[in-house]
């Protein structure tokens, strides 16, 4: 019995002096606190990690250490204040615009009342290289998903284009008195940079019937619609011709190669068939009219808006051949097919979809 007296005067007052200690410490919890964000700094940094920036604003974030200064509001709203470490204005906007849809911190608490606050987190963006399941992840979602489905796109001004037409042609001058009216297809692949100026590889084949016989140092007949190819490369400039449109006219110089058949090659050994050699340059005009909406797809796991257009095209071809009744120029008028493959700067698909993607 003395030992449960013992017990109970020596042991319970100290239950009941550590379950006050307990009492007294989450008093002091909710009447001062430091303002932090929910889930802690890493699920806020996280945040900004999982933005998707284009890879050249992810070679400009590469190794550099962000510093960013929130005001945080009494409610837990956070504001972020200034991004110091980066100058560049669509990151800076990409970084301010993910601000505005982080979770509320848990604001400062003064004496039990909730005050506004300042926070700093310094954030380092690694140098990395992404991962293949990231490559088909990305591949998979550009393949998949629609113009609506992103907050915004934002074309960097680089594209590349592929053109299949048909075309008549009709020569003046020399050749005129030997060709007739003809026709023909052209091939152009080409590319153009941020400024709208360009450069490309084009093959166009003709076919003109014959007036007149060549005159030519050979008895062998000629051939009914003598083959006219030019080979080479050209530079271009494109134009908008409506604000705020994509650029969808342009002016295009071509340097080519040129040869003519004049006489049918009976085989490889045949050294005495009449071929005409000489260059062309060339002056031509594009118009691009794009067929229904763009839509959006990867390119080596890049994100492009590509188009489908009719291409309508006129040119002027002066022809310098070895042969005085075969050199003169040459106006050609077609229209075709153009395909247009247009490089994003900056995008950012909608929250909703990359759920749906999950």
């Amino acid at each position: 019995m003395k030992t449960k007296l013992i017990f109970l005067k020596n042991i319970l007052p100290c239950f009941f002096l550590l379950s006050s200690l307990t009492v007294f410490g989450q008093e002091i919890d909710s009447i001062q606190q430091q303002a932090s964000p929910m889930g802690g700094i890493n699920k806020l940094a996280l945040e900004y990690f999982k933005i998707d920036f284009t890879k050249e604003q992810r070679k400009i974030l590469k190794g550099l250490e962000l510093e960013f200064i929130y005001l945080i509001e009494k409610d837990g709203t956070p504001i972020l204040e200034e991004i110091k470490g980066i100058d560049q204005k669509e990151i800076r906007d990409s970084l301010f615009q993910k601000t505005k849809r982080i979770p509320k911190f848990q604001p400062q608490i003064v004496n039990g009342e909730a005050t506004s606050s300042l926070y700093f987190m310094k954030l380092f963006f690694p140098n990395y290289r992404p991962s293949k399941d990231r490559f088909f992840y990305q591949t998979y979602a550009y393949t998949n998903a629609k113009i609506d489905d992103f907050d915004y796109i934002k074309k960097s001004g680089r594209r590349g284009d592929l053109i299949v037409a048909a075309m008549a042609n009709q020569f003046l001058m020399n050749p005129a008195n030997h060709l007739q009216l003809g026709g023909g297809m052209r091939f152009d692949l080409s590319y153009t940079m941020k400024n709208n100026i360009g450069f490309g590889f084009n093959m166009n084949i003709y076919g003109n019937t014959l007036k007149k016989a060549f005159p030519i140092a050979s008895d062998r007949q000629q051939l009914k619609a003598p083959p006219t190819l030019l080979l080479g490369l050209s530079m271009h400039k494109w134009f908008s011709l409506q604000k705020e449109k994509d650029p969808n006219f342009n002016i295009q110089i071509d340097l080519a190669y040129a040869i003519q058949n004049i006489t049918a090659r009976i085989d490889q050994e045949d050294q005495d068939w009449a071929q005409l050699k000489g260059f062309s340059p060339g002056l031509m005009f594009n118009y691009a009219l794009r067929l229904g909406k763009e839509r959006i797809g990867p390119i080596y796991g890049d994100p492009t808006i590509y188009a489908h257009n009719l291409n309508f095209h006129l040119a002027l071809r002066p022809l310098f051949l070895d042969l005085k009744e075969a050199t003169g120029l040459m106006i050609e008028a077609g229209v075709g097919y153009r395909i247009s493959y247009h490089y994003l700067e900056e995008h950012k698909f909608k929250d909703a979809y990359l759920k749906r993607l999950n």
